[in-house]
């Protein structure tokens, strides 16, 4: 499959070549299906929390009798073509699919909760903690190498790596060999080409101070074209970006290649701020911060075991298929997690102004926020929330765990309005038609 130029098709031959079943998802059945023979097809992306379907025909923009953009290998194919298609659809032309990002095509395409981390500026410890929590779980793992500012298009370096292409980290491995241990990160190339070739590649010298077994282990000789080991230092020194997707217990279930891994535990709302009710603001605004949605994440002090968490609370955002009277602005979106008695369901103002939060988000202007977090046995509380207060939006708050949790909604008069662990989507999806 060719990738042509742009983002969607880096992503999509991701999500193909390691995730088959969610690229299987996009395509709805039926009598608009891709078997159908009325020249239509439909397909879904993610928005929101729901799956909207695209419809469209099957005339695609060629040149000189050529496909201009995302094609298959077999010319007979045009499955690729048509989803791409569609997605432009999705967001009103391909030139819009330029303007878009690796985070927002990952979500578009997969529905998962979708976290980008810049390699250049981060912490190599911290990076590879989250590797190693994120690689067990069922969690997609996108790296990039950022192309130069005088290079529009991808290069490929002496290393063999190319620029501005989509690799899935899909293992790690710890190796003793002649000069002591070694972390190891396995990565997939879904276009077969673009392998590196420096230390730990597949015909490189330091497998040999390694034992049969290991080898073994290891499947030195992969078999899985596109796939190759290099060190974590060598990894943390030539990419730039890591794009984690965590993929909720329902795609897990429907995936046979994920069933390897730690399914995630999942919980969904759906809710609003309304000014003057409870759009209280950020931490700052101590006197009001408290008015904002709270939800209760109790983790059993039964187990000494730490617990991965993932919290993400996106803000409701225009596409071309949200038929929108006046297209609505970004808010500058974040959210605080507060250590709490466990006598204590919710967040007051004296509380907020004697306590400091465990965490903040920085308040971005972005449909999405989202942090993965290591939680010992606890109670915690999760506020939702705009930069300032008396702003009105939609937003939706999803909440994975590793482990077993309690997690609930209260209102402002402290009582439990809802187990939001039983709460789920009603099929409201809309249709977009040629």
């Amino acid at each position: 499959m060719g990738s042509g130029d742009n983002e969607a098709g880096e992503i999509l031959a991701i999500c193909l070549s390691t995730k088959r079943t969610f690229v299987l998802l996009m395509f709805c059945p039926g009598p608009l299906g891709l078997t159908s023979r009325t020249s239509s097809s439909t397909f879904r992306f993610w928005h929101f929390g729901e799956w909207k379907d695209v419809i469209i025909d099957d005339r695609l923009p060629t040149f000189k009798g050529r496909l201009i953009y995302l094609h298959c290998t077999n010319a007979t194919e045009f499955w690729a073509a048509l989803l791409e298609k569609a997605y432009a659809k999705f967001y009103g032309c391909y030139e819009n699919l330029q303007q878009g990002s690796t985070t927002r095509a990952l979500q578009d395409l997969t529905g998962g909760i979708v976290q980008s981390f810049s390699l250049t500026h981060q912490d190599r410890y911290l990076t590879f903690q989250v590797l190693n929590s994120a690689v067990p779980r069922s969690s997609l793992l996108i790296a990039t190498i950022a192309q130069e500012k005088e290079n529009k298009r991808q290069l490929r370096l002496r290393n063999g790596l190319i620029t501005q292409h989509a690799y899935s980290v899909t293992g790690l491995a710890r190796v003793r060999g002649v000069s002591g241990e070694t972390p190891l990160v396995r990565l997939r190339n879904p276009w077969a080409r673009g392998e590196w070739t420096g230390a730990w590649s597949e015909r490189s010298w330091e497998w040999d101070g390694l034992s049969t077994r290991d080898k073994e282990l290891l499947s030195v000789r992969v078999t899985n074209d596109g796939e190759f080991w290099m060190s974590f230092e060598d990894f943390a020194r030539h990419f730039t970006q890591l794009d984690l997707v965590h993929v909720g217990p329902d795609d897990w279930m429907l995936e046979p290649a994920l069933h390897s891994k730690q399914p995630w535990r999942a919980v969904l709302a759906r809710r609003r701020w309304r000014g003057g009710y409870n759009a209280g603001g950020g931490p700052t605004f101590i006197e009001t911060t408290s008015m904002n949605p709270q939800f209760h994440v109790q983790i059993p002090r039964t187990s000494s075991n730490k617990c991965h968490v993932v919290v993400s609370v996106t803000q409701f955002y225009d596409t071309y298929c949200v038929e929108s009277k006046k297209k609505k602005p970004l808010f500058a979106i974040g959210f605080a997690v507060y250590e709490v008695p466990h006598s204590m369901p919710r967040l007051t103002p004296h509380f907020v102004a004697e306590q400091k939060p465990l965490d903040v988000t920085n308040h971005s202007i972005a449909r999405e926020v989202v942090t993965f977090f290591t939680l010992p046995p606890g109670d915690y509380i999760v506020v939702p929330q705009t930069n300032i207060p008396n702003l009105d939006g939609k937003f939706l708050l999803r909440i994975l765990t590793d482990e077993q949790s309690n997690i609930w909604e209260v209102n402002e008069d402290n009582m439990v309005i809802r187990n939001i662990s039983s709460e789920f989507v009603e099929d409201s999806s809309s249709t977009l038609v040629s």
